[in-house]
């Protein structure tokens, strides 16, 4: 097999290049950095800062394929008694996810005192899983939007599978952050996510995965024909170790929102649980994270009133003469008029009856009124308010007269004289009763943020299986670069379970002067920390995104 490699379409040899090495890199920069053997090493570069450079390797005769673009980032000199050098160092895509910031619009209002609608302008600020229109969005939509805008950058996205990454995720208040930052912020949920980039698509495509979509290829721990000819790859060295202590029985989030009322705030609190059968929280290695939410935020202004009432007996409208004999109606009418009539409380007055009880409208004239004879109490103290009227409270109030004669024999000059007396009172006639009535008047509500769905189980599912951490040195005739990050690893020829480990490839750094690789593969540390322990910390830094609550608004 004649393999050829060409650096921006010229072989390294008719460059004076060598020490090609070549390293692949989950979540950070593929380099591939190269010796310019024999340059004056005070002399102007082959390549400047920030010039692209294009690897490609071509089999046989066939057509080259590329296998790295980058950009010079450094040209470290070299000045020994025997020799001088000129060194390149180059960063592929990852590398300019680094230097570009994360920007996302907020809603702004500019001036209040003249409008409160709010402009969207880009800030340094983000709220990480929420959309510019302020709702919760899925890992996957999150990841959309932080490489929504890498073809300025001179790259593309592929999106996984439908499917991968649905789970929801708690918004997360983060500022001045790059895209790089962002994607791994948001990542560290899915400690079974790999990102790589696919240099065969023009341009440079970003990848992202979980471990389950991911190809496999196999590796023989000792191949049957070695040192002879066969297409196996032949295995160096080779190191596994199974780590089971990362496999926790469960994980349980406890979500807390402080929710505001009129500026009181209220904690309330909701807990989740995945695990296997029996699972209990406080068990060895049990993964418990408390997310903060963001929480609603209600104001609103009540207006109050307070009603007193004394009921309008039906007995004010009696038909006919009441005299003692009918002892109800005369003692309900004696106790309205005596509330009414100030002389009938004097000393030695005595009422005799009543006759010719009425009710009707204080002023027919206001409105064209109609007497409302179903108000049956009278208002003592307090007011009918048109928010009473107008609301579903339906409270009404009328003015309205009552009159009747009374015959009553009151002292005059020390002789008990009988008098006949047309009498006439206003009430205030209401169906309200003895209480405070209050009605709200304007109220602004913001929901506060949902419990991210499928977050506990997914979190779950890529902790339940068992990593594999380790690595090999391959030694091939000339480097493949058939293994790298976006592969999963099989061993055969080992232990039964290598043929099915899926060991999850992080690195894979290449000699292609030599002909060797070392894989490198296990837990993703650039997620987190390498054992549970530290896994349950790593939460800790999160921070709740209450400013999320403003997002598509501009206020709280």
């Amino acid at each position: 097999m004649a393999v050829l490699w060409h650096i921006n379409g010229s072989t390294p040899a008719a460059l004076g290049l060598a020490d090609l090495r070549l390293t692949y890199r989950s979540m950070a920069a593929d380099t591939l950095t190269f010796t310019h053997v024999g340059a004056a090493w005070d002399g102007d570069p082959l390549y400047a800062y920030g010039a692209t450079i294009t690897l490609t390797r071509t089999v046989d005769a066939g057509s080259p394929v590329k296998v790295f673009v980058g950009k010079v980032r450094r040209t470290p000199r070299f000045l020994g008694t025997q020799a001088e050098s000129l060194t390149y160092e180059v960063a592929g895509p990852w590398d300019w996810l680094e230097r570009r910031a994360l920007i996302q619009n907020q809603a702004i209002v500019i001036n209040p005192a003249s409008s409160t609608i709010p402009t969207l302008l880009p800030q340094g600020l983000a709220i990480l899983g929420q959309s510019d229109a302020g709702t919760a969005v899925s890992l996957r939509q999150a990841i959309d939007a932080i490489l929504a805008n890498v073809s300025s950058y001179g790259l593309q996205y592929t999106e996984p599978n439908v499917g991968v990454f649905s789970e929801m995720i708690a918004w997360d208040e983060v500022a001045d952050l790059t895209v790089a930052d962002a994607l791994v912020r948001v990542l560290g949920h899915r400690p079974d996510a790999v990102v790589w980039v696919d240099y065969e698509a023009t341009p440079p495509s970003i990848c992202v995965n979980t471990r389950s979509e991911l190809a496999n290829p196999v590796i023989a721990v000792a191949p049957a024909d070695l040192g002879g000819t066969g297409s196996y790859t032949p295995l160096e060295t080779v190191q596994v170790t199974e780590r089971p202590d990362l496999v926790p029985p469960g994980v349980t989030v406890h979500y807390r929102w402080i929710n505001t009322v009129n500026g009181a705030p209220y904690l309330r609190l909701l807990s989740e649980s995945v695990g296997a059968g029996g699972y209990d929280p406080t068990a060895e290695n049990a993964i418990v994270r408390t997310i903060e939410l963001a929480g609603s935020e209600y104001t609103s202004t009540v207006l109050e009133q307070k009603v007193r009432v004394t009921p309008l007996s039906a007995y004010l409208t009696e038909s006919g003469t009441i005299t003692s004999a009918n002892a109800d109606a005369f003692a309900a009418l004696s106790r309205f008029w005596k509330r009414k009539i100030n002389w009938l409380n004097d000393t030695g007055v005595v009422i005799q009856g009543f006759r010719d009880c009425t009710r009707a409208l204080t002023d027919t004239d206001e409105g064209g009124a109609t007497l409302n004879t179903g108000l049956s109490n009278e208002l003592i103290e307090g007011a009918i308010t048109p928010w009473m009227e107008g609301t579903t409270l339906n409270r009404r109030g009328q003015d309205q007269t009552y009159g009747c004669e009374i015959a009553a024999d009151v002292p005059i000059n020390g002789v008990l004289t009988r008098r006949q007396v047309k009498l006439s009172a206003g009430v205030m006639a209401t169906n309200c009763s003895t209480r405070t009535y209050t009605w709200t008047e304007s109220e602004d509500f913001t929901p506060p943020e949902d419990v991210p769905a499928g977050l506990v189980s997914a979190i779950y599912n890529a902790m339940s299986v068992v990593p594999v951490e380790g690595g090999c040195t391959l030694i091939e005739e000339e480097c493949t670069l058939e293994v790298r990050p976006g592969h999963v690893v099989n061993l055969t020829g080992g232990r039964t379970s290598w043929a099915t480990m899926r060991a999850l490839v992080q690195e894979a750094r290449a000699d292609l002067d030599s002909g060797t690789t070392e894989l490198v593969w296990g837990w993703p540390k650039h997620l987190g920390p390498a054992d549970l322990v530290e896994v349950a910390r790593a939460n800790r830094f999160k921070r709740s995104a209450q400013r999320g609550l403003m997002r598509a608004t501009g206020k709280l």
